[in-house]
């Protein structure tokens, strides 16, 4: 991934739903399916507000973080990720302080040719797996809330349904002229556990220092039953991990299964070292998937 030393002025349209509510965490996804051949290198630029994830053909390539979508722009390098003929390019955008701009704006190259832009043929549609913070009945601050059973859930996938969804929605009166992002963004590498302990509600996993990413988890169990993740980085005097916060509260996420096998696979990224996993009785943890998304340094 770099970063042009110039302003950009994009083929392509800033888009997002025709329907928006200034929510905190108000998550928006877009597709788009295209053919492509006999290419050397491919370059996406893009921009949106607050956050975006990209795929390409399933596979998460890099999180893009922004204040707007008309201040800053990355490029991101999709070469290995792109082939010859049917791909699917997916994004997956939130800003988190609640905002009725919502959207993105991007280019994708072929040997310095624009051959895809954003315009109304992507497809669009809010993303309802998630729901807004809250707090607990015994004091903990639940930030995030995932339902596998949402629709929206795999969406990245070429072979996703999207028949359902509205054709996205062409911002007007904008002028898509944009500077540089002032750092390139990270790829993301994934880091196993260096501990590993079983417990008799799930596993309490360590990973040798503090990162900030995301984790993922395989698990599967009946539908509507809820998986639970505290995360700590300060070890006890007594080797015990704190969980709760100064303030008596706990870092905690939960995940809802949809009655298959389901992923936890979020960008809300976190600062954290060590997780423990709860997980009602009759749900199954793939404890060899436990693994966390991190920046690459």
């Amino acid at each position: 991934m770099s970063v042009l030393p110039l302003n950009r002025l994009f083929s392509g349209k800033p888009i997002s739903t025709k329907q928006i509510a200034a929510e905190p965490e108000y998550r928006l996804l877009f597709r788009k399916c295209f053919d492509v051949s006999d290419f050397e290198k491919a370059v996406i630029f893009i921009s949106s507000y607050g956050k975006c994830k990209l795929y390409v053909n399933g596979l998460p390539v890099t999180v893009c973080s922004f204040s707007s979508v008309d201040q800053r722009y990355d490029t991101i390098d999709i070469t290995d990720y792109l082939l010859n003929g049917e791909n699917t390019l997916a994004i997956h955008t939130v800003y988190t302080d609640g905002c009725e701009k919502q959207g993105l704006i991007l280019d994708l190259e072929l040997d310095g040719k624009t051959v895809l832009s954003s315009d109304g043929s992507f497809k669009a549609h809010r993303h309802t797996a998630y729901e807004i913070s809250r707090i607990g009945t015994d004091g903990e601050r639940i930030s995030r809330i995932y339902d596998s059973r949402a629709a929206e859930v795999d969406f990245e996938s070429p072979m996703f349904d999207d028949s359902e969804w509205e054709n996205a929605y062409v911002l007007p009166d904008f002028e898509p002229v944009i500077p540089p992002a002032e750092e390139a963004q990270s790829e993301t590498v994934p880091i196993k556990p260096v501990i590993t302990k079983k417990l008799v509600d799930g596993y309490f996993v360590d990973f040798g220092r503090v990162y900030k990413g995301t984790l993922f988890v395989a698990a599967s169990g009946a539908p509507g039953e809820t998986v639970r993740i505290l995360y700590g980085s300060t070890p006890e005097a007594d080797g015990t991990v704190r969980l709760k916060t100064l303030e008596n509260c706990s870092e905690c996420d939960e995940w809802i299964l949809s009655g298959g096998d389901d992923c936890l696979d979020v960008f809300s990224e976190r600062s954290f070292r060590y997780a423990k996993i709860e997980a009602p009785e009759g749900a199954s943890i793939e404890a060899s998937d436990i693994r966390l998304i991190a920046e690459s340094t």
